[in-house]
C-alpha cells in the first residue's frame, strides 16, 4: 500500500510478512497491523489487514502500556 499523501509512515518489521504500520499527520494517527495473504504454497495461511483510528491521548496510553510491559519483561532476564 501507497502511503497516502501528506502522511507520514513509520513500519516495523514483526515477522515474514508481518508488521504495524504507523501513518500520520495533523489529522490523526492510524495504527495498521498486517499479516500478509497467503501465496499458492501456503493457502491455509491465515491473512488479514487491521487499521484502527487513534486520538493522541489514546496513543499515549497504548504507548505507556507497551513501554511499562515492555520495561517489566526486560528486568525479568
Amino acid at each position: 500500500m501507497a502511503t497516502p499523501k501528506g502522511m507520514r509512515c513509520i513500519n516495523f518489521k514483526l515477522g515474514a510478512g508481518e508488521g504495524i504500520w504507523v501513518y500520520s499527520n495533523g489529522d490523526g494517527i492510524h495504527l495498521q497491523i498486517r499479516k500478509d495473504v497467503p501465496t499458492e504454497e501456503d493457502v491455509a495461511s491465515p491473512s488479514f489487514k487491521l487499521a484502527v483510528k487513534l486520538q493522541p491521548a489514546d496513543a499515549l496510553k497504548l504507548a505507556g502500556e507497551l513501554l511499562t510491559v515492555a520495561g517489566t519483561m526486560l528486568g525479568k532476564k
